[in-house]
């Protein structure tokens, strides 16, 4: 009897922890797990860009925006280098570092006229995704080994301008994702320390994104957009055991199927832009944004194998509140050059702090840099910084850590219009 509840109740602990740490990838200019590096333009002012819509990066940011585009066809690509740094320090062991490699999200953006009233555009971006790993024997390998998580999201949009003064726009969305993790199970064997277990899988969904554009004066612009939460049903993932105690194979066999989901949550923008009346070659833009984790509150695991206990598990995250200020100035005709900072509210509770996402409330710093290459083509490069120190727990495991996080992120991207 001891010897069946030790098995259930560790069962039950690392099917916890797994999917804890998979959807959890690490973020970059966002609380929770969101990566926003989805325009060089909009990284080097804060991310401010609800209320510019100046190229095809508004099939994103706003997709009401895009009507309203001077030039009938505008392309953009982009591509972006995050580093992030974690250093882990517990009272048993001094410090010990995250060994994750760069990451490197891209996006790309069509907007075309079809008419003086319809446009149509396309995105393609990567909402979330990293890959995160500390050393195979550190301290949490009970937690996490590694995580790669990649999601593509797909977007084709229209959008309808009226008298040129608002813009109405709506997106269809596609989102697709791969995973893989990897973690130690605390079961000893004859020859072994301890079990390893790795889980991979795939998923995919649809929402909307839908935006509207206005600009009631030149030197004023306003903007809405909103993106419905996203659910994401994990259906027949793999999970693979090595390393287990014969007797303990029938709870944890070599391979099992497993179904799940994860939530992404909706997310609504409201921006402004302007350009003062004694400084017209200077663009100032503000966005608030809400973001509702509340949506991500329960997680449920249901294994194939029925030995292996299913499992819940409550999340119970708070919806968060993110304010963007950035700056654009012309020094030249050809040469823009940008500032932003943001200061994002973190929805994790105390008690759900892991070594995946030490996330806590963070100031984040921008610049940029956008040059103009004749009429048609430009150049935009983007640099991102941020910082934070959590000390927290996570209960389920019993694991307290002193958290440092510092992420620097470079872009680059080219645009056209024609």
């Amino acid at each position: 009897m001891r010897k069946s509840f030790f098995i259930f109740t560790n069962m039950k602990q690392i099917v916890k922890n797994t999917f804890l740490c998979l959807l959890f990838p690490l973020s970059c200019a966002a609380g929770g797990f969101q990566v926003n590096t989805q325009g060089q333009k909009a990284l080097g002012m804060g991310g401010a860009f609800t209320g510019i819509g100046s190229d095809a990066s508004s099939v994103y940011f706003n997709p009401g925006a895009i009507a309203l585009l001077t030039e009938k066809q505008h392309y953009c690509v982009g591509a972006n280098l995050i580093f992030p740094k974690v250093a882990v320090r517990t009272a048993a062991v001094p410090e010990e570092h995250m060994t994750s490699p760069a990451g490197h999200p891209i996006f790309l953006y069509y907007a075309g006229r079809i008419n003086q009233y319809l446009s149509f555009g396309m995105g393609v971006n990567n909402q979330f995704g990293s890959t995160s790993s500390y050393p195979n024997e550190w301290q949490g390998k009970f937690i996490v080994q590694k995580l790669a998580l990649k999601t593509f999201m797909y977007q084709p949009t229209v959008s309808f301008n009226y008298k040129d003064k608002v813009g109405v726009g709506l997106g269809y969305v596609y989102s697709s994702a791969n995973f893989e993790y990897n973690k130690a199970i605390p079961i000893a064997g004859a020859t072994t320390e301890h079990g390893e277990v790795s889980l991979t899988g795939s998923a995919h969904t649809t929402g909307y994104n839908m935006g509207v554009f206005c600009k009631p004066m030149e030197s004023v612009a306003v903007g809405f957009s909103y993106r419905t939460k996203l659910e994401m049903p994990l259906n027949q993932g793999m999970a693979s055991f090595s390393d287990i105690p014969s007797s303990l194979t029938s709870v944890f066999p070599e391979t099992t199927r497993f179904n799940s989901s994860l939530t992404l949550p909706a997310v609504l923008s409201a921006g402004v832009a302007f350009h003062p009346d004694s400084l017209k070659k200077m663009l100032i833009a503000f966005d608030v944004v809400r973001t509702y984790w509340s949506s991500y509150d329960t997680l449920r695991f249901d294994f194939e194998n029925e030995t292996t206990p299913d499992s819940k598990v409550t999340k119970d995250w708070h919806n968060t509140m993110t304010y963007r200020l950035g700056i654009a100035y012309k020094i030249k005709p050809s040469i823009t050059l940008r500032a932003g900072t943001y200061y994002d509210e973190t929805p994790v509770p105390e008690g759900r702090v892991s070594p995946e996402t030490p996330d806590n409330n963070t100031l984040g710093f921008t610049m940029g840099i956008g040059l103009e290459l004749g009429k048609h083509y430009s150049l935009d490069a983007s640099w991102l910084h941020n910082a934070l120190k959590r000390t927290g727990t996570l209960d389920d495991e019993g694991f307290s850590a002193e958290y440092h996080r510092r992420i620097n992120l470079f872009g680059l991207s080219m645009a056209a219009h024609f």
